[in-house]
């Protein structure tokens, strides 16, 4: 009976020590965790701006589909951003992708997809609707699609906001044009039916 009370009083005994270092293990693991998700929120942004790089360095070659894959990829990591808890983090997280989406809208536009293109700017300009570079490229896709009073919209915008902006100038100027052009068609098609 001795050895029975003693196993029981051993067995409480070890009870006790095994709860006391599950919680110690679920307070190790959770701060592990912790500075697991704080390691990562701070790898985020830099593997964001890892990819863009590889992007930008296609883009000086002159490969501009495998730009747009490697800018694709660096966004896809920015959507990741569920894990960060810190603000600023997440600031720099949002600039990183709006800085792809913006080098991707320009390669789109160089290979003339159009409608990614105002994707891409149209989601930047949700983050950020002062961003100068996404009005641009979006007034140069809208110009490209003969839509030339959004075109003259966006111009107008990166004015109001950069006055001196001497691209934006030219695209308010390409606008008049080809305005003019159209209805001097219209004219001569008009003329000669």
């Amino acid at each position: 009976m001795l050895d029975g009370a003693r196993s029981g009083a051993s067995r409480h005994h070890t009870d006790a020590v095994g709860a006391s270092r599950d919680a110690r293990d679920r307070r190790e693991s959770t701060s592990r965790r912790r500075r697991r998700r704080r390691a990562a929120a701070t790898v985020v942004p830099a593997q964001v701006n890892a990819k863009r790089c590889l992007g930008n360095a296609w883009v000086a070659r002159s490969d501009i589909p495998r730009a747009i894959r490697r800018y694709g990829a660096a966004i896809e990591i920015g959507d990741s951003d569920y894990d960060i808890t810190d603000e600023d983090e997440k600031r720099r997280l949002r600039e990183a992708v709006s800085a792809c989406k913006l080098n991707r809208a320009m390669c789109h536009l160089k290979v003339k997809n159009y409608q990614d293109c105002l994707k891409d700017c149209s989601d930047v300009l949700d983050v950020d609707a002062t961003s100068v570079k996404a009005l641009f490229r979006q007034g140069k896709c809208y110009l490209a699609l003969d839509k030339w009073d959004a075109a003259k919209e966006s111009f107008r915008k990166v004015l109001e906001l950069e006055d001196g902006n001497m691209e934006a100038r030219r695209g308010l100027q390409s606008v008049r044009v080809s305005v003019c052009v159209k209805i001097n068609q219209r004219r001569v098609d008009g003329v000669s039916a």
